[in-house]
């Protein structure tokens, strides 16, 4: 585990009282080895990570409690309650990245970028709306490895020179080589978009570049209330 000193504690506690609310059930990534894996400098800042506990209620009763948030037929109103990011929205973290969107709204990174496994889409929510599940459309046909795709917010104080807070809202993975899959996770707490303060983005992490268009990522949403 890295280590951190005690006046930057202070100050990463300060300013993650302000990213995070009240209600948020937060822990502190600070492994090196755990912040590279998410795309974050080994050796910078650690990272919030929103605590997640397993929803252990049958698929059709977590079904039925979305029903009653996602009936909005008010298409760019007031009442939508929902944001998304297709495919063709990511960009990998490197100019010489070899990815390919098949022409048809999917997103693969392909082998000859084996040493970037990122890809980062900015997503946009209306204000203070609280964020309560992240959907994610995947592909996975290979054997090696899923794609895991992931939720982030960085904060940062209004009118401060402050360091950034990133906080780990959400993530889900692909699951074996069946094909098409659609998995979602509720968000934890009272977790509500702060746009003056915070920006959000949605990251794809392949395991690596060799499985090709074997491992795809199709879109993600969030839905709040």
């Amino acid at each position: 585990m890295k280590s951190i000193p005690v006046l930057g504690t202070l100050a990463l506690l300060a300013c993650g009282n302000l990213a995070a609310q009240a209600s948020e059930p937060v822990e502190w990534i600070t492994d090196p080895a755990e912040l590279a894996a998410r795309g974050f400098d080994p050796d910078g800042p650690p990272i919030q990570r929103l605590i997640i506990e397993p929803d252990t209620r049958p698929l059709a009763e977590r079904l039925a409690e979305r029903e009653l948030i996602e009936t909005s037929v008010d298409v760019g109103g007031g009442n939508v309650r929902w944001a998304s990011v297709q495919a063709t929205d990511f960009m990998l973290l490197g100019d010489e990245a070899a990815y390919t969107t098949q022409g048809n709204f999917n997103f693969s990174c392909l082998a000859g970028a084996p040493t970037n496994l990122f890809a980062d889409a900015p997503i946009h929510f209306r204000d203070d709306r609280r964020l309560r599940f992240f959907d994610v459309w995947t592909h996975d046909s290979s054997a090696s490895g899923d794609v895991e795709v992931l939720l982030y917010r960085v904060c940062q104080p209004a009118f401060t020179a402050e360091a950034p807070v990133v906080t780990e809202l959400a993530s889900r993975s692909s699951t074996g080589s069946g094909g098409n899959q659609f998995s979602f996770v509720s968000i934890p707490g009272m977790v509500h978009s702060q746009n003056s303060i915070c920006s959000y983005w949605v990251r794809t992490r392949f395991p690596n570049c060799t499985a090709g268009i074997d491992l795809k990522v199709l879109k993600a949403r969030v839905v709040w209330d």
